[in-house]
């Protein structure tokens, strides 16, 4: 079986930065319909380079059978390795190179050779950020995993700063208007569901999620949690205060 798989790892403050990779195997079966699958995973701590081997091991391990590959990456720390022959080096020495240093990420580098056994693969260099259509995708992927957390709490707080803003103008206009705080809860509402749509927005442009489903979940619990913090917020600061006939007199 013939599979072409895409890869690309991304780092934030590298190294030791949160990272992510990202993965696209393609199959085209014998009706002639292409078959695409599509992995990623972000990591709290980690460097660019480990997130590279990462998106390789993720596409190999990622088969059940033996298959012939064309494995396409814009990482010429993975692809050299194989097409110069260095990683025949470090197995001579011991993982060693140059002058006797250690070989680093020797940890994957060991699972990547076990991934690779049954397999026939060629490694073939892409120029990165050049417009290659599955590259720039496992870019996207790698990126966004890499980001994901930090994007999830800006959406939080997006939400929760929208909500309460546009409840603090309601409110205020009703105090003038001596109508209660029934619209500054109306407007907390109203806030909550313009500050998920935009998370939503967020997340799906930043492509926090590969899944259209993940996307809706992390919206769904960003607009919770700025509920909570809204209502709490609302609550300290006294905007939902309750009138009184006494107040209205």
């Amino acid at each position: 079986m013939k599979v072409k798989i895409y890869t690309d790892g991304a780092a934030r403050g590298n190294p030791d930065g949160p990272g992510g990779y990202g993965t696209v195997l393609e199959f085209i079966d014998s009706k002639g319909q292409l078959h695409t699958k599509e992995l990623s995973c972000g990591y709290k701590k980690t460097t660019n380079n480990r997130m590279e081997l990462m998106a390789v091991i993720a596409g190999l391990e990622a088969l059940n059978r033996p298959c012939e590959i064309e494995l396409y990456s814009d990482s010429k720390y993975v692809v050299d390795a194989f097409n110069q022959h260095w990683i025949d080096g470090w197995l001579k020495k011991g993982w060693k190179r140059g002058k006797n240093e250690p070989v680093k990420n020797v940890d994957l580098w060991k699972r990547l050779l076990k991934a690779k056994e049954p397999h026939q693969i060629t490694f073939i260099w892409v120029k990165g950020h050049d417009g290659h259509p599955q590259n720039e995708r496992c870019d996207k992927m790698a990126v966004a995993a890499a980001l994901g957390d930090m994007l999830f709490w800006a959406a939080v707080v997006l939400v929760a700063a929208t909500a309460a803003l546009t409840s603090l103008l309601l409110n205020a206009h009703a105090k003038r208007a001596e109508q209660g705080s029934n619209l500054a809860a109306i407007a907390a509402i109203a806030g909550c569901g313009i500050g998920t749509a935009a998370s939503l927005c967020l997340a799906h442009h930043m492509e926090i999620a590969s899944l259209a489903g993940a996307v809706v979940v992390k919206a769904a619990v960003a607009g919770t949690l700025s509920s909570i913090i809204v209502g709490i917020c609302l609550y300290l600061l006294g905007y939902q205060r309750t009138y009184t006939e006494s107040d209205l007199s």
